[in-house]
């Protein structure tokens, strides 16, 4: 693995640092980064604001309401 590919993979993904987005899922807090979330075109519409959620503010994924 190349220097930068090591220094994503500690800091960015197992340290979550300079993550932009906690997403609140099965009881646990994951420390995330919206430039690697928008590769799903689902996230990449939510963090667009196409989705309530957008402006809702924090709450758990399993939440049914």
């Amino acid at each position: 693995m190349s220097a930068l590919g090591r220094h994503l993979y500690e800091t960015g993904l197992l340290q979550g640092a300079l993550s932009d987005v906690h997403l609140l899922a099965f009881g646990r807090v994951y420390r995330l980064h919206s430039i690697v979330l928008a590769q799903s075109v689902f996230f990449a519409n939510l963090l667009a604001g196409g989705f309530s959620e957008h402006r809702a503010g924090p709450r758990n994924a399993t939440d049914a309401n």
